[in-house]
């Protein structure tokens, strides 16, 4: 009798948490192809977007306030940025990539 309900709580508690993982991948897999559509650089203080035409650009510093915006007018541009050293967050549409101005 105890090796039946051994066996019913491990059958039940694998094929419950099935369902969750498989729905945490098909997440990730979204999130991975969102990213590949644009490409944010930065070099020294010139920030290069490529395949971002026409989105909107939000540059944040780590407290959360946004300290530069803008909208890109072509498929590959680059800007010289006036900020201070540190670690920013860039915003491209719904990619984001942190960045440090040196």
């Amino acid at each position: 009798m105890k090796r039946f309900l051994l066996i019913i709580i491990t059958f039940l508690a694998t094929s419950i948490a099935l369902p969750v993982s498989t729905w945490a991948e098909s997440d990730t897999q979204a999130i991975e192809q969102g990213n590949k559509e644009v490409e944010i650089a930065l070099r020294g203080n010139v920030l290069r977007i490529v395949g971002a035409n026409g989105m909107d650009v939000k540059i944040y510093n780590l407290a959360g306030v946004c300290v530069m915006a803008f909208k890109v007018e072509g498929n590959d541009r680059h800007y010289d940025l006036n900020l201070r050293k540190g670690c920013y967050i860039v915003k491209v549409g719904t990619t984001a990539r942190k960045v440090f101005v040196k």
